[in-house]
């Protein structure tokens, strides 16, 4: 298992990055197909909501510390707004393939 923090996300479909306060890149096996993230205070809540209400896959850029950026498929799970700020969790839909530098 490899974790990763997260400085940024980019949606491919759209070209929007969204900035965030803190987030995790979680990857559980070496073929980096079993993965989640979690990010912290999204730039654009309401793009997010209405991804997950749609409920399918999109392509996702995660810029993670130390200049690599990371994409691959994945489905927003759940989308929480709370007194303390909003979280939203992906789960991986296939392969994570890393990319290169931001």
């Amino acid at each position: 298992m490899q974790e990763y923090r997260l400085t940024k996300i980019k949606l491919e479909h759209s070209g929007k990055t969204i900035s965030i306060s803190r987030g995790s890149l979680t990857v559980y096996n070496d073929e980096a197909n079993i993965w989640y993230a979690e990010i912290e205070q999204p730039s654009e809540v309401e793009l997010l909501q209405e991804w997950k209400k749609k409920d399918t896959e999109e392509e996702v850029m995660f810029f993670t510390e130390g200049h690599s950026a990371r994409i691959g498929y994945a489905e927003v799970t759940r989308v929480t707004e709370s007194s303390s700020g909003v979280s939203v969790s992906f789960k991986g839909a296939g392969e994570l393939r890393l990319v290169g530098s931001n």
